[in-house]
């Protein structure tokens, strides 16, 4: 199987938060004294539960959104044969009216189905909730650390500092679950009316820039290594959600573009094909308008359908999204390489607002499509 038809992010451990022991035997074998405060097991849990949830729902999501665009088109296809069946047919024949009914029941089902259980759907709400609470998680995760760059080098100095960490940690998850987690549909309100994109640390505390850490060569490795979980794997990330390839945003996008672009030039030379045989005296009862007036109407209804997905996957604002996010990634990962010591906590601050603007736009987008696939 090729790259190109195989999904690229089909074994995404989230190595920046460590789910997967190969990660964390790697790192406790090149950074033993960094594990400590890289590894955060009950974070991880809490992860878990959000990302399992969120993967459940938009499954169901999908499902329910690919029935009804299914049945949508369904109805489409069957309206545009419709003048096939009248070419020959006695007035009575009730043929034509019966799959007009049909097409008719399946519209309104499409339609039902696909606002009552996707567009104002449980699932959907569920799957948005889950998935915000996954990404705060993860911005939790590191602006503690960057909050707390002098405590860290601490720990990497002296191990007896850990339970001070570990201590510093508990308290926050615990906020965390109070402020986020319980009322996470008021959090989440209060992110989409955050039009500044200013209320991105979770902590309120965490406004202001920490005290800054002495400079040592224990300081010098801890930013090697928050260079790569911070920067390197969500460049990574975004890498592969923008890799061509049939599961890629961008390819997908592109295709229906492209899909659209040819089916409405066939639509309309079938409209042009169609007019110039009634010019040249066919009958509009005949085979070859009516066969015209199918194609047409079968292009049109493969248009809507394929609309339809774009809407629903939200291909063109995801292709967006990423080559924008990918991009700004790798600006402030070149500045952090070739930075002072403030400049680099100011731009590892600079990445928490990114991540959270990155997320925003995501839950944005997904909130106001029509349907989720």
């Amino acid at each position: 199987m090729t790259s190109y038809i195989k999904d690229p992010l089909a074994g995404w451990n989230n190595d920046d938060l460590m789910f997967s022991s190969e990660t964390r035997e790697f790192v406790a074998s090149s950074f033993p004294r960094i594990l400590p405060i890289l590894d955060w097991p009950q974070l991880r849990a809490q992860f878990a539960i959000h990302d399992v949830a969120a993967g459940a729902a938009r499954r169901h999501s999908r499902r329910s959104g690919i029935f009804a665009g299914l049945i949508g088109y369904a109805s489409l296809l069957i309206a545009g044969f419709m003048p096939l069946l009248s070419v020959g047919r006695a007035k009575e024949d009730l043929a034509p009216a019966i799959l007009g009914s049909i097409a008719a029941l399946l519209a309104v089902s499409s339609a039902i189905w696909g606002y009552s259980q996707v567009l104002n759907g449980r699932r959907k709400s569920e799957w948005l909730a889950n998935r915000y609470l996954t990404e705060r998680l993860r911005q939790l995760h590191f602006q503690f650390i960057i909050n707390h760059l002098t405590l860290a080098v601490r720990v990497m100095i002296d191990p007896n500092v850990l339970g001070e960490w570990e201590t510093s940690r508990a308290r926050v998850l615990s906020e965390f679950v109070h402020r986020f987690v319980r009322p996470v549909n008021a959090s989440m309100r209060e992110m989409q009316v955050d039009d500044a994109e200013d209320d991105f640390w979770l902590i309120e505390d965490w406004n202001g820039r920490p005290p800054l850490p002495d400079n040592s060569p224990d300081l010098e490795e801890l930013f090697r290594v928050l260079s790569i979980q911070r920067f390197e794997i969500q460049r990574r990330f975004a890498d592969l959600k923008t890799a061509p390839g049939l599961f890629s945003s961008k390819t997908r996008s592109q295709i229906a573009k492209w899909l659209s672009e040819v089916l409405t030039l066939l639509a309309l030379a079938s409209v042009a094909v169609g007019g110039g045989l009634l010019v040249f005296g066919y009958s509009h009862n005949g085979w070859a308008v009516a066969a015209c007036s199918v194609f047409g109407a079968v292009c049109t209804a493969t248009i809507v359908f394929v609309r339809v997905l774009n809407e629903g996957l939200q291909l063109s604002s995801e292709a967006e999204r990423y080559t924008w996010y990918k991009a700004a990634v790798e600006g402030l990962a070149q500045r952090f390489s070739h930075s002072s010591t403030v400049e680099r906590i100011d731009t590892l601050r600079e990445m928490e607002r990114l991540s959270y603007q990155e997320m925003r736009w995501f839950m944005i987008s997904f909130r106001g499509a029509r349907f989720i696939f």
